[in-house]
């Protein structure tokens, strides 16, 4: 819900959300189990401002059970398979810090929470008060203690930083904080809105060094969203008018997204490559323009090699992808494909891929009579998503032999057990086996660590379990250097 957080207390929400929680405990487990799989991403966002206006109130109030409320709220969004656990993990910084403060026992508090919450919550939250001193006060995750008219109150550093803007500024970025980014992806060009955002960019600019960084720190992931919109909006532009300055707005629009952690990276490939393609439409030098994105920025990202020739690729394959699955009568994920290849949407691509997905969920049956059997079937569609892996995988790091994709942190607690799924699937079906581990990675061995042997090509690859901040990588091991 935007503005929520902010909202002074009492709000009509937090009333929402009370009784909501109270009707959650007061259920049986099948019925909590069954909330829990209908929470979805805006309900996950919602349940995590509300846990931490509570850890501000329950400090106000002097309150355990508004701090109990709040944690259950949060281990219910950590739940969400949507949601990115390091989202979760920022607003249950506040929570702890409470917890101390009201001289409870914090590990007793977020066991009670994370055990009513469900067997799937995430372990990084029912151990966050485990976690070294450091590694879990509230300066690690950017978090300060003010105090206003009502009493303590935690706030984040990025929102300091927004009070020291422009009043103009501050304005556009409340405005694109709450906007709907699907709408304005498909809104006539040359709107107020993209006025209002190229206006922005044109501020970052001019501005002086110690006002970018401000600006920059301010950003977080609604503005990266409606950045990486405004980006795709800047590529049709771009062809339109073959204006160097437009193409310019949109590089600097999609290296802004692409400092917050929380957007994926093969989204800003994707957002990248349609620059790059209307640029070679226009005539326009592309890099030349990528750098001076990169100089506003501040964010030096590495330009992969090819995005145009990777771009073409990647089309191809999902034309070849649409092509199987009309041929075994999926047309709905056919059509789905088809969207993601029209909108150019890398990131939808990704998600979809055989064990990161649904088109690894799916069984493909050939009508009768076709004369591409079963096992055809399968064995192209594994072909095609280890290419969809490969093409997709902004790291710099290139599939080997085995044709598997590196994963340089996985998205997501449901994420990483999709990823589970596949590898299980794959040593069930004896294309790969679990091999012994050697060295651990960095010679950290507190994070659990499985190497898997591809058997045709005798690659090792190494599988870390995310532990936040980690989020864990699936990388081929160098015998060379076999602790990287």
């Amino acid at each position: 819900m935007p503005g929520y957080l902010q909202r002074p207390f009492p709000d009509r929400i937090d009333r929402v959300v009370d009784h909501f929680l109270g009707g959650y405990r007061l259920a049986d487990d099948a019925t909590r189990a069954a909330v829990r799989t209908a929470i979805h991403l805006d309900h996950a966002q919602t349940l995590g401002a509300y846990g931490e206006r509570m850890a501000t109130l329950a400090v106000r109030e002097r309150s355990v059970d508004l701090l109990a409320r709040g944690l259950l709220a949060a281990m219910l969004r950590g739940n969400c398979p949507q949601e990115d656990l390091r989202d979760v993990l920022v607003s249950i910084a506040p929570l702890q810090r409470s917890a101390e403060r009201l001289g409870v026992d914090p590990e007793d508090e977020f066991e009670r929470a994370a055990a009513l919450a469900g067997p799937d919550t995430p372990r990084a939250l029912r151990d966050f008060p485990r976690r070294k001193p450091r590694d879990r006060g509230l300066a690690a995750f950017h978090f300060v203690e003010r105090d206003d008219d009502g009493g303590l109150l935690y706030q984040q550093i990025r929102h300091l930083e927004l009070l020291r803007l422009p009043a103009d500024v501050r304005e556009t970025l409340d405005l694109i904080a709450t906007m709907d980014t699907i709408g304005y992806l498909r809104e006539p060009l040359a709107n107020d809105t993209d006025d209002r955002i190229a206006s922005l960019l044109d501020h970052l600019a001019r501005s002086a060094a110690s006002q970018r960084r401000d600006l920059r720190r301010a950003l977080w992931q609604p503005h990266a969203q409606a950045l990486r919109v405004f980006a795709q909006r800047m590529a049709t532009l771009t062809v339109q008018t073959a204006s160097q300055p437009v193409l310019v707005r949109g590089l600097t629009a999609a290296l802004l997204a692409a400092r917050d952690p929380g957007q994926d990276r093969t989204a800003i490939l994707g957002v990248l490559a349609i620059l790059a393609d209307a640029a070679g439409r226009a005539d326009l030098d592309f890099r030349a323009s990528f750098h001076q994105g990169e100089r506003l920025t501040g964010v030096e990202a590495q330009l992969p090699a090819d995005l145009t020739g990777r771009f073409d690729e990647l089309v191809a394959a999902l034309d070849e992808l649409d092509e199987l699955l009309r041929k075994c009568n999926m047309l709905e994920q056919a059509a789905w494909i088809r969207r993601a290849r029209d909108d150019r949407d890398f990131q939808a691509v990704r998600h979809a891929l055989a064990g990161m997905g649904s088109i690894s969920d799916v069984s493909l049956n050939p009508p009768p009579g076709s004369r591409l059997t079963q096992r055809e079937a399968y064995d192209k569609r594994d072909e095609l998503c280890r290419r969809l892996g490969r093409l997709t995988d902004p790291s710099p790091n290139p599939p080997g032999p085995s044709g598997w994709a590196p994963i340089n942190g996985f998205r997501s607690p449901g994420e990483y057990s999709r990823f589970q799924r596949w590898i299980a699937d794959r040593v069930s079906r004896g294309q790969a086996e679990a091999v012994e581990v050697g060295v651990h990675r960095g010679g950290v061995t507190s994070q659990i660590e499985r190497w898997y042997r591809h058997v045709e090509s005798q690659e090792i690859w190494r599988l870390v379990e995310p532990d936040p901040p980690s989020r864990g990588v699936f990388l081929r091991v160098d015998p060379a250097r076999p602790d990287r």
